[in-house]
C-alpha cells in the first residue's frame, strides 16, 4: 500500500530510501601472507593485500598497513533505517569472533573497523545508522573501531540556496 492509499489529498512521492552499506576491515602492519586470512577467519575477503604490497604514505613517510576487506551490501531500506543490517552484521561478527580474534593475534599489531556508508539518495534525507547494545558488545570484544560515513551529493542549488539567508544574517550578527 502507498502512501497515497494513507493520505489520498497528499501528492507527495515517497522518497527514495537510502543506500546503507557495511563492511568489516582488518588492518595490520605485519609482513605475513594474506593467503590464509579467508579459512582463519571464516568469510570470503571482498580485497586482501599484505602489508609488501602497500605503497609508501606520502603523509607519514611510512609503508600503509596491509588489510583484510569484508563488505557486506545491504537492499535499500524503506524505514530509512539500519537495523536490518547492524542485525546481519552482528550475527557475522559472533560467527566469526573467534577467527577474528586469531588472526588479529597472528597479525599483530592489528585493528578491527567495522565502516557504515550511508549515501542519501535526495536532498532533506536523515538515514539513521542504530547499533543494538548486542553489536556494541561484540564490537567492543574484539576490540573494533566503529566508523560511519554520511554522504548526500544530491543537494540541489535550491537548497543551498536557502541557507543564504540564514548564513548571511548570522555573518551579520558577528
Amino acid at each position: 500500500m502507498d502512501n497515497n492509499a494513507w493520505f489520498p489529498d497528499f501528492d507527495i512521492p515517497i522518497p527514495l530510501p537510502p543506500s546503507i552499506t557495511a563492511e568489516i576491515c582488518l588492518c595490520f602492519d605485519s609482513y605475513l601472507s594474506v593467503e590464509g586470512l579467508d579459512e582463519m577467519i571464516g568469510l570470503p575477503a571482498k580485497f586482501a593485500e599484505p602489508r609488501g604490497a602497500m605503497r609508501i604514505n606520502p603523509l607519514t613517510g611510512r609503508q600503509n598497513p596491509g588489510y583484510w576487506h569484508y563488505v557486506h551490501v545491504l537492499p535499500s531500506c524503506a524505514d530509512f533505517g539500519s537495523e536490518s543490517l547492524t542485525e546481519q552484521l552482528c550475527g557475522l561478527l559472533t560467527e566469526h569472533a573467534t577467527g577474528f580474534r586469531a588472526a588479529m593475534e597472528k597479525y599483530a599489531p592489528a585493528e578491527l573497523i567495522l565502516r557504515f556508508f550511508v549515501e542519501a539518495q535526495e536532498a532533506r534525507q536523515f538515514p539513521t545508522v542504530s547499533l543494538s547494545t548486542e553489536v556494541m558488545q561484540i564490537a567492543a570484544s574484539l576490540g573494533a573501531r566503529v566508523d560511519v560515513d554520511v554522504e548526500c551529493h544530491c543537494c540541489e542549488e535550491d537548497d543551498m540556496l536557502l541557507l543564504d539567508p540564514i548564513l548571511e544574517e548570522r555573518r551579520n550578527e558577528t
